[in-house]
């Protein structure tokens, strides 16, 4: 995963960037899996196995989601959940970081320096850097190695800022796998409107010894309005 030169020469637009999923909490995360994962059947298996917290990591997004799954199973199912999230720019009020950090929930974005206005590094999944600096904020956040549950709603972050190719996506997911755990289940939007090719998710991750479950799109990709219509979504778990 090479540094993108694209990324360089778009330094003030990633600045002020907000992540394309921005503010979308646990309905609209929910509306979008509907047809193959639901979040609170996932918490009652987790606590039916015996299991008193859950550690997540959301792709491309801020925390909505996070703190708003974090709430609701304690509240629902008193299970504990941590997070961390990975977006473009952090844009939360300081009162929000100070709630999300005391519940365990984190979010890593673009380093920047802000006397220049420009980015240093830009937050793109794509890029080795953010990977490795999501192993440190786990060791430095005491967290597990590996994730109980991976969520990447991001059809509009790959769409307007990752090269939209199969071979691109497929990358990131292989690259999330490695941080599932054992019992981990990965939920994603696929980064195709040719339904065609999901055989070809499935086999792959066949090859990794991992099962696929996945639901076929409609073909509507307009993501900048509506990330829950139109790219198929998948379900990825261990054999």
């Amino acid at each position: 995963m090479s540094e993108n030169p694209r990324h360089l020469a778009e330094n003030e637009i990633f600045y002020d960037a907000k992540p394309i999923i921005f503010g979308e909490g646990f309905s609209k995360y929910q509306n979008t899996f509907e047809g193959i994962f639901n979040f609170d059947t996932w918490l009652q298996e987790r606590i039916l196995a015996g299991k008193a917290s859950s550690l997540v990591l959301d792709l491309m997004a801020d925390t909505t989601f996070l703190r708003e799954l974090a709430e609701r199973a304690n509240f629902l199912h008193k299970h504990s959940i941590s997070g961390i999230a990975i977006g473009l720019g952090d844009h939360r009020s300081r009162k929000d970081k100070t709630y999300d950090s005391r519940n365990g929930v984190y979010m890593l974005s673009s380093e920047v320096d802000r006397q220049k206005r420009r980015v240093i590094h830009v937050a793109d999944i794509s890029q080795e850097w953010i990977w490795r600096k999501l192993t440190r904020e786990q060791v430095k956040r005491n967290l597990s190695k590996l994730f109980n549950l991976i969520v990447c709603r991001g059809a509009g972050g790959l769409e307007h800022y990752l090269d939209e190719s199969y071979e691109v996506h497929l990358g990131i997911i292989k690259k999330a796998l490695s941080l599932l755990s054992s019992d981990g289940i990965l939920v994603t939007q696929l980064q195709t409107t040719d339904n065609d090719r999901l055989p070809l998710y499935a086999e792959e991750m066949q090859k990794m010894n991992f099962g696929c479950s996945y639901q076929r799109g409609s073909g509507i990709h307009d993501t900048v309005f509506d990330t829950s219509t139109g790219l198929p979504i998948a379900k990825i778990f261990h054999l």
